[in-house]
């Protein structure tokens, strides 16, 4: 715990299923800004306001505070329930454990052939 004057912040451990990496996130931070602050992180990040949908990410396990609007354009409802949050729009209310989702951004770069045709990728 870290104090603040009267206020007492809350710490969680974050942890990267994919890569077994972990981090302390505050209660008052979003997870990609503690992912950040500490180097560098397992995702690429963009906007880091909720409209690009690069740091996708499903939770696998733990409570998060969706604080900042997530574009529908890059988090469908359907996504929303099956447990995938933008980071950058997310704040820790217990310890995290996340997943890799492959995004259509990885997908393009992995294979700079890949073209989107009416939301289908076409390779």
């Amino acid at each position: 715990m870290i104090f603040l004057g009267d206020m007492t912040l809350l710490k969680y451990d974050i942890t990267v299923e994919d890569t077994g990496e972990t981090f302390v996130c505050h209660e008052n931070e979003f997870i990609l800004n503690a992912m950040l602050r500490r180097g560098n992180g397992p995702i690429s990040h963009g906007c880091c306001g909720g409209g690009c949908g690069v740091c996708k990410m499903r939770i696998v396990s733990g409570l998060v505070f969706i604080e900042k609007r997530m574009s529908a354009e890059h988090i469908t409802r359907e996504e929303r329930e099956n447990g995938i949050a933008l980071l950058c729009c997310v704040k820790p209310r217990s310890d995290i454990v996340l997943t890799r989702v492959t995004t259509t951004h990885e997908l393009q770069r992995a294979n700079p052939l890949t073209a989107i045709n009416g939301g289908a990728l076409k390779l």
